[in-house]
């Protein structure tokens, strides 16, 4: 079901939105069903409206354009019945919370293909940033408890607080993508909080240094005390 729904955005935005659908797909197998329903029940409670969007041009390789407008990801049968883990265990809960939270994804993208958990780079940071011409480039922070070039140094309460309220925990404002997460993010229960906090901290520390952000006098502005 929830696969329809990408499906149908993916038609109307061109292939080249659906390329990046098809990443979101990847991970779909770790939602559990109540996932997609609570997220068709959202968007069926948008208010229609019309926003016309000029077509910008295709800029994606030719083998995924294959897969996307000859093969069709659509072929791939959507996933159900997938049980959310017990809240009892905040371990398994945090690492649900990090795959449907994208931190898994982002947090541990390289050139090809997020590093999977088992990667000794797994959530130490992004390899390639996030590249956008009106804000500059932003890499994703290393989470790994490394106490040099990760989160090793700061406390549980630290890192809830960064959720919430957006700064970094050097105390900056975080920059964009997650600065526009973070209205959700701050919405998590301490409950979701504490069990992804509690998943960070098994992991292995990682020694990886992740540049700081390239950012534009505009996107400076975005993150100015």
């Amino acid at each position: 079901m929830l696969f329809a729904v990408f499906s149908l955005i993916a038609l109307a935005a061109g292939t080249r939105a659906a390329f990046a659908l098809y990443r979101l797909w990847r991970a779909v197998p770790r939602r559990n069903a109540d996932f997609g329903k609570a997220v068709v029940a959202y968007l069926r409670s948008v208010p229609p409206a019309k926003a016309p969007r000029p077509r910008v041009e295709n800029q994606i390789k030719l083998i995924p354009k294959i897969l996307l407008t000859k093969i069709g990801v659509q072929m791939h049968a959507p996933v159900g019945n997938v049980a959310a883990p017990s809240r009892t265990d905040a371990v398994a809960y945090g690492r649900y919370l990090a795959s449907i939270a994208a931190c898994t994804g982002c947090h541990s993208l390289t050139e090809r293909a997020p590093h999977r958990e088992g990667d000794p780079l797994f959530l130490a940071g992004s390899e390639v940033p996030f590249s956008d011409p009106r804000l500059g480039k932003v890499y994703a922070r290393n989470l790994t408890p490394d106490v040099e070039t990760g989160i090793g140094k700061y406390k549980p309460a630290d890192i809830k607080a960064a959720l919430r309220d957006g700064k970094r925990l050097d105390g900056k404002r975080m920059a964009p993508p997650m600065s526009v997460m973070i209205p959700h993010y701050s919405g998590m229960t301490d409950e979701d909080l504490d069990a992804l906090v509690a998943f960070l901290g098994t992991l292995k520390p990682a020694k990886h240094a992740v540049p700081e952000p390239e950012l534009t006098p505009e996107a400076q502005k975005l993150v100015a005390p």
